[in-house]
């Protein structure tokens, strides 16, 4: 397809949201390309009237990764983690005002299990749905929630959200590091998608699943 990486993007976006489905995200274990790759997926639909929900130990790391890549905040940005404690960018990049009557939000997870989990990023997801047009979703750390309840719990876990994205037509990508898992596991979840964007070769590709 003729364009740039952007026009590409909004052409899959364009795709998922008809033919529903999310996106599966192959980064190495230590990625920079798969932060900005996962941005540009979040900002495809541009910043007027789109919520984003970023679910990520790392809240600093996609607000920077945001910033340099695009600029302006989207209408609505939240952030759910598993650690208030992650220090926050510098003030040249966010400020008070962004969480103050402002398009940012971190919430922090309370829950220990999947169910509670979901739970909470499906609250978000309906206030956001409430608020905005267009829905992004970004779930990172999919391979430690993996190490962490076992296969079978994190498919039907990953299944259960793809189905409320669908219902929403949210825009959603996971972030998964097939290298540090056995095939098994890795052919598991590579089921559930529809299309795979691989970043961990120098040149990023998207394949057909």
């Amino acid at each position: 397809m003729a364009g740039t990486s952007r026009d590409l993007i909004r052409r899959i976006r364009s795709h998922q949201r008809q033919a529903g489905g999310s996106l599966l995200l192959h980064e190495s274990p230590n990625s920079d390309q798969a932060q900005d790759t996962c941005v540009r997926h979040l900002s495809a639909n541009g910043s007027a009237n789109t919520g984003v929900l970023i679910v990520t130990k790392s809240p600093a790391l996609k607000l920077k990764t945001w910033h340099h890549n695009v600029g302006d905040w989207p209408q609505r940005l939240e952030i759910l983690t598993p650690n208030m404690a992650a220090q926050l960018p510098a003030e040249d990049i966010v400020n008070d005002e962004d969480f103050i009557d402002g398009p940012l939000g971190v919430t922090e997870l309370t829950s220990a299990d999947l169910k509670g989990l979901a739970k909470e990023i499906d609250d978000i997801l309906t206030d956001l749905d409430k608020a905005v047009d267009n829905l992004t979703v970004c779930v990172e750390n999919m391979t430690e929630v993996a190490n962490s309840f076992g296969p079978q719990p994190v498919f039907k876990f990953t299944h259960a959200l793809n189905g409320r994205f669908r219902s929403l037509g949210a825009y959603a990508h996971w972030h998964y590091k097939p290298d540090t898992q056995i095939e098994s596991s890795n052919h598991l979840f590579r089921q559930l998608f529809q299309l795979l964007h691989e970043t961990r070769s120098e040149k990023s590709h998207f394949e057909v699943l």
